[in-house]
């Protein structure tokens, strides 16, 4: 009885988190049912193409009301399944006075909105000055992160960036692929 009562006690934040969903989606679905779902939500229901093998990934999407430039959805595998565990919205303005004021006003609005359904566990400037905040699901006081920063976009634009990021959530312990 011992035994099995240690089990459930390790294995419940484990199932919560796989409970959780985002977008529709839940932490250790596979590939192919969060793909069919995310393709009607981001994708006008038509199939989508996507370039990588264990990652999903859409343009120009409305989440939660707001808008963001990509959606990210990463995926581990084994031998026989795959599952989500890592999701990242982002949008980037440009690198001006207008791009860095809107990325602040966007990042503060994200903050109010996650904590209306999350707690905050840490906030604070990173070493460059600039803003983030972690939210609190089940036992994982890093499970939603608002942070905004500064990098280069794909055609190597210097722009500022406002950045969602949910887990990771390990179906598969990475100590095991070691």
């Amino acid at each position: 009885m011992k035994r099995l009562f240690l089990l459930f006690c390790t294995l419940l934040p484990f199932a919560a988190a796989m409970c959780q969903e985002v977008a529709g989606v839940r932490f250790g679905q596979s590939y192919q049912e969060c793909k069919r779902s995310l393709d009607k939500k981001f994708n006008g229901g038509e199939a989508s193409y996507q370039s990588e093998p264990n990652k999903l990934v859409y343009y120009d999407v409305t989440f939660g009301g707001e808008y963001f430039y990509s959606a990210e959805f990463d995926f581990q595998s084994d031998a026989a399944n795959t599952y989500l565990y890592y999701v990242s919205f982002s949008v980037s303005y440009d690198d001006n006075q207008e791009g860095f004021n809107k990325t602040v006003f966007k990042t503060e609005r994200l903050n109010k909105l996650y904590s209306k359904k999350y707690r905050q566990t840490s906030s604070g400037r990173d070493e460059d000055g600039l803003p983030y905040y972690f939210f609190k699901y089940q036992d994982n006081d890093y499970f939603v992160s608002v942070f905004m920063s500064k990098g280069k976009n794909r055609k190597g634009e210097e722009k500022f960036w406002v950045t969602v990021d949910y887990g990771p959530v390990y179906s598969i312990d990475p100590q095991d692929e070691i």
